[in-house]
């Protein structure tokens, strides 16, 4: 009678500390929570009969169930937010319990009953002190934003302590004897998993490549194609600069024509300047993006100030960061305008820059530029601000820098953005 009073004290502590800690991690207040008290009831009174029906390990695995849908209809929430918050508690009570049972085996507590006191009022305790001074939405939120991997080693390790609490649970074996050598297979399951995840990782990134050469491959052909058929008329042009003396007798007059026929022949030859960067793949992309800006009455100049191009961000990655820029700089800009491309490279960064007509930058705007959701645009607002702080991310990923500036030619007002990486 007396062990059976001391495990429904144990399992009602353990159900409470589960609910504030997940309530800590999620951010849910008390009066936001959906029927805590009913919820917490209903599941003490199907876990005790559960266990009183399945005293075995399929009842404890279907206890951990109920306690998941008992915290998902209280917590009101998304399931993924639920379960990962749940994973998140049952790796800290199980931490903070191997802890407690191997400081009351070192201190010669060894019977059960104590056992189980120890680790629900311990943990009971602990929790309320971290949730009522400790960061824990913070600190759960920064995990949810954080890199899949984490969650994926997570999901790993939970199943690593779940074997462990069922061979406490349900097996003869003194667990806590054990306690170093599962603890030393949780690690090498770990350590497996990031080789593993850094492989896949590794080949997501080769294949992607592979799509992006398939992408704009084609593209690079049809400027070289393009290019070829210019050449046809290489021919015809020095035959008519050739006339230019014979129609034009005085110096000023032949000095005007032989700027503007040369100022016509460089910019319909300007994507030859593609074809020497080092870069195919990004070749392609630009010629891509000029071919769409002249679609759309508009003009994407080009100019290669260094055609090998050094980065260590790898050439996907720099397409998204010259979409972005060439997308926002033309988008800024009404036909017949047009927008300034300019690549560079100095030691072993990509420095991508773009210019383009626009207004003087106020210091709120450059505050807001980053922020997710920020726009200036009135039209499908909805679908705008996030190019930038996506970009912003990147570039930061790479240790790379953004500057972006005003500058002032002939009278005209311009917008810049510089990206080294």
């Amino acid at each position: 009678m007396l062990n059976s009073i001391i495990d429904l004290l144990c399992f009602t502590l353990e159900t409470m500390k589960d609910v504030i800690f997940i309530s800590a991690l999620i951010g849910r207040k008390f009066r936001d929570m959906r029927h805590p008290i009913i919820g917490m009831a209903a599941y003490l009174i199907l876990g005790n009969a559960v266990s009183l029906i399945f005293p075995n390990a399929f009842g404890w695995l279907a206890l951990c169930l109920l306690s998941y849908l008992m915290l998902l209809y209280i917590m009101k929430t998304r399931y993924f937010y639920v379960l990962m918050a749940y994973i998140l508690e049952y790796l800290y009570a199980a931490f903070l319990e191997d802890i407690i049972i191997m400081g009351m085996t070192r201190l010669g507590v060894n019977k059960e009953i104590y056992l189980s006191i120890s680790c629900a009022v311990f943990s009971f305790l602990i929790s309320v002190a971290l949730c009522r001074y400790a960061p824990m939405n913070r600190v759960f939120q920064t995990f949810m934003g954080g890199s899949g991997i984490i969650k994926f080693l997570s999901i790993h390790l939970y199943v690593v302590y779940m074997i462990e609490t069922g061979l406490y649970k349900f097996s003869f074996i003194d667990t806590s004897v054990y306690i170093p050598v599962i603890s030393c297979f949780a690690v090498v399951v770990i350590l497996s998993d990031i080789i593993i995840l850094g492989q896949q990782r590794t080949i997501g990134k080769q294949q992607h490549d592979l799509e992006c050469f398939k992408t704009y491959q084609p593209m690079m052909a049809d400027l070289i194609k393009d290019l070829r058929s210019k050449q046809h008329d290489f021919d015809n042009h020095l035959t008519a600069v050739r006339m230019l003396p014979y129609t034009y007798r005085d110096y000023e007059s032949l000095k005007n024509a032989l700027i503007n026929y040369s100022d016509n022949m460089v910019s319909e030859y300007r994507e030859s300047e593609l074809l020497r960067i080092n870069l195919s793949v990004v070749a392609g992309f630009i010629y891509s993006k000029m071919i769409n800006a002249e679609k759309n009455g508009k003009t994407l100049n080009v100019i290669v100030r260094q055609h090998t191009l050094k980065s260590c961000m790898p050439e996907y990655e720099i397409i998204r960061i010259l979409g972005i820029l060439i997308d926002n700089a033309l988008e800024a800009v009404d036909a017949p305008g047009s927008a300034t491309l300019s690549l560079d490279s100095s030691q072993n960064q990509i420095i991508i820059s773009t210019m383009n007509k626009g207004p003087v930058l106020s210091s709120d705007l450059r505050r807001n530029m980053f922020t997710y959701g920020y726009t200036t645009k009135t039209i499908d607002k909805q679908h705008h601000g996030y190019g930038l702080p996506n970009m912003k991310k990147l570039v930061d990923e790479y240790e790379g820098k953004i500057c972006l500036d005003n500058r002032t030619i002939s009278g005209q007002n311009y917008i810049c953005f510089e990206v080294t990486v």
